[in-house]
């Protein structure tokens, strides 16, 4: 089977105890499937479960003919496949009615914890453990709806905050909470941001390797002239290249050519300069065509012409360019320009997001109140149980139910302290002795 009129033909799809075989839907294939089956069993002494099985037919297919090659292999007809290695074989129009399962697993799991007596810290650890892994095999082939993304992540709050039962207030924003712990966050991930940077993850593997079968079937459906960076996911593309595509504006925030010999690469308009965002030259246009090659400002001994490049470019670009190391004996190639060995990586990619490079719907990080990053990492890093660097924190961020906080959420009508009744009951006056006169925390 082929996608498209050039592209590679497809027999099968072989992952663990999952597999797809694909044939024409003629009894001289279908009999050739069933002897391939019989002689799997004798070589491999397993047997094929044919209850499990299914076969789902296109729709140019009559019945009859459907029904007489389903007794050929004496397994059931379906009218499509719906999972293959847990993930959906066809999503259609309602994506939310597809992705609801991802948001029942969490809810189960969710509620499994409920009738433990945990602490935060112990809820922090299994969310980021557990639960933010559950997602993560689809969202690195789909993009989830954000609404879904956001009642997944309104289940973890519920969950973080909650004891049991008992419905309590959530004294911090999601996307807070969200943000790095040397910013006064928990370091949890926001998912629809999470989910682009592992859908990136497919886009890297299309560069790095352009040979593999899904780089040859994606290239020849969507792109057969061009380059991946220039197809489109218009009408007709699969959600899944629809989903991969939504990643390539983070893709192309980080990428960038090493230069080797220079010979494929153009001056003016490729990525090639180290140097964020866009990695191009900023010196305009000038002496040299606008198709000139790198190689062009290499000299036969393989460094670079330094008098030229003076010359041509403006100080800031040409030392930039000086800092390469050309080699004459190397292929230019495209690497991730935020990782040392070249590569991209899912955790580089949402640092991205993270620190605003790339912009992604509902994703803000939040900086803490008035502590720097070394006061948090001091804080992250101290000897002392989780239950105390939480404390500490909650403190800092003012997230203590004082009187003043209570009053700020509607529950109290003053938020005068209760002991001294001439302050506002802050997380600082109830703490921080040297600043208050009501000294009722340490008595």
């Amino acid at each position: 089977m082929a996608v498209s009129r050039h592209g590679p033909r497809v027999s099968h799809l072989l992952f663990a105890n999952d597999t797809l075989i694909f044939c024409q839907a003629s009894f001289e294939a279908f009999q050739c499937v069933q002897r391939l089956l019989e002689n799997f069993e004798k070589a491999s002494g397993l047997k094929v479960n044919l209850d499990k099985s299914s076969v789902a037919f296109s729709r140019n297919t009559s019945i009859e003919h459907r029904e007489g090659l389903a007794r050929v292999l004496r397994v059931q007809e379906v009218q499509r496949h719906e999972k293959y290695l847990g993930l959906p074989a066809a999503v259609g129009r309602s994506k939310k009615v597809v992705f609801q399962t991802l948001i029942d697993k969490v809810w189960l799991k969710l509620q499994s914890w409920r009738c433990k007596s945990l602490s935060q810290a112990g809820k922090v650890v299994l969310l980021k453990s557990v639960v933010q892994a559950i997602p993560v095999f689809v969202m690195g082939c789909f993009l989830v709806p954000l609404s879904t993304c956001r009642v997944i992540e309104g289940l973890m709050a519920d969950f973080l905050w909650h004891n049991k039962d008992v419905k309590k207030i959530h004294w911090l924003a999601w996307d807070k909470i969200c943000t790095r712990k040397n910013k006064g966050g928990l370091g949890l991930k926001r998912l629809h941001a999470f989910n682009r940077a592992l859908l990136a993850k497919q886009l890297w593997r299309i560069i790095e390797n352009p040979n593999s079968l899904i780089s040859r079937i994606w290239k020849q459906r969507y792109y057969p002239s061009t380059e991946w960076y220039m197809a489109t996911g218009g009408m007709g593309s699969s959600f899944t290249w629809k989903s991969v595509l939504a990643s390539s504006d983070l893709i192309m925030a980080g990428l960038r050519w090493q230069i080797g010999a220079g010979r494929n690469v153009r001056i003016w308009t490729d990525r090639w300069i180290p140097r964020p965002i866009t990695f191009q030259v900023i010196t305009a246009p000038n002496t040299l065509s606008l198709q000139a090659l790198v190689s062009e400002l290499i000299t036969e001994e393989g460094a670079w012409n330094e008098a030229v490049v003076q010359e041509i470019f403006c100080q800031e670009d040409a030392n930039a360019i000086l800092a390469i190391s050309p080699d004459l004996g190397r292929l230019d190639s495209l690497r991730w320009h935020f990782e040392k060995h070249g590569r991209y990586s899912v955790r580089s990619g949402y640092g991205l997001f993270e620190q605003g490079t790339v912009s992604v719907d509902s994703f803000r990080e939040r900086g803490s109140s008035s502590c720097n990053p070394s006061s948090w990492n001091f804080i992250w890093k101290a000897e002392v149980p989780p239950k105390v660097r939480l404390f500490t924190r909650r403190v800092c961020r003012d997230l203590l139910p004082t009187s003043a906080n209570l009053q700020r959420r509607g529950a109290l009508t003053e938020g005068f302290c209760p002991w001294c009744g001439t302050e506002h009951e802050s997380s600082t006056h109830i703490t921080a002795v040297p600043l208050c006169s009501c000294s009722v925390g340490f008595d």
